[in-house]
């Protein structure tokens, strides 16, 4: 073993015992190398792994998450009341959800579910107000719309509402036109419908939506004066026209009717 003498430089004695360390380290390793060699040469038995496969899987959700609590199937049975609150407090967390992605994809998944209560329906318009994407806000309503009759019904006014806060106005006209197209509208409802497609500023939107309305249910009483005021303001004589033809306003539509 070498003796390290002392120097008169600190620097150079450092170095000198880190030199010092790692020749003794290589000098060891090599000949712990040398010897699990010639030990595995000897006589060492070989054994032969069969191949194992691993399949990894999604970890359940967290169990104090938004997605445990609606798809456990452990959960205690709760009766509809229990289901309402339950739902209408899932629906009030979502505002906490940071991604508008998974915020949609909650909402859009209670649509899912069969038959919900007036209460949730609504519930569900007025989180859509509260979704920052246009595009985003539109795919919920759209769900909403299409697949519960009380969003045309008991709960339109906050569907309706949600509608309304859109600021493309080709969303807006899309989406009233899915909603005056549902069936068994009821003339209440088309009143109402009708009187938001009159606040379209594009001609082209408000009279696609007048039409749509026309074609689809039999307008008549208070929905018929709304849909004529609406399509009376149309600036584009054209588009005007093509409304008022299609609830069966033939009359020239710039001496009234």
């Amino acid at each position: 073993m070498p003796t390290l003498h002392q120097s008169s430089s600190p620097l150079l004695t450092y170095a000198g015992a880190v030199g010092i360390a790692l020749c003794g380290s290589w000098g060891l390793t090599l000949a712990n190398a040398r010897w699990s060699s010639s030990a595995a040469a000897v006589g060492a038995p070989t054994v032969r792994a069969t191949g194992v496969v691993v399949e990894a899987q999604e970890p359940p959700p967290s169990p104090d998450s938004l997605a445990r609590l609606l798809i456990d199937p452990n959960r205690p049975a709760r009766g509809p009341r229990g289901e309402t609150a339950m739902l209408l407090g899932v629906i009030a967390a979502t505002e906490q959800i940071w991604s508008t992605s998974e915020r949609v994809s909650v909402l859009t998944g209670i649509t899912d579910m069969p038959q919900l209560d007036t209460s949730i329906v609504a519930a569900l318009g007025r989180a859509a107000v509260h979704i920052p994407s246009a595009s985003a806000r539109a795919e919920v309503l759209r769900a909403v719309v299409s697949r519960h009759p009380h969003a045309v019904g008991a709960s339109r006014a906050s569907v309706l509402r949600a509608i309304g806060s859109m600021t493309s106005m080709s969303e807006r006209a899309s989406l009233l036109r899915l909603f005056v197209t549902r069936p068994r509208l009821t003339q209440p409802a088309l009143v109402d419908a009708l009187t938001h497609a009159s606040r379209l500023s594009a001609n082209r939107d408000r009279s696609s939506v007048l039409i749509a309305a026309a074609r689809a249910n039999r307008i008549e009483g208070r929905a018929r004066a709304v849909y004529i005021d609406a399509a009376m303001a149309i600036r584009s004589r054209e588009h005007r026209a093509r409304a008022l033809s299609a609830i069966g306003a033939r009359r020239n539509s710039d001496e009234g009717i």
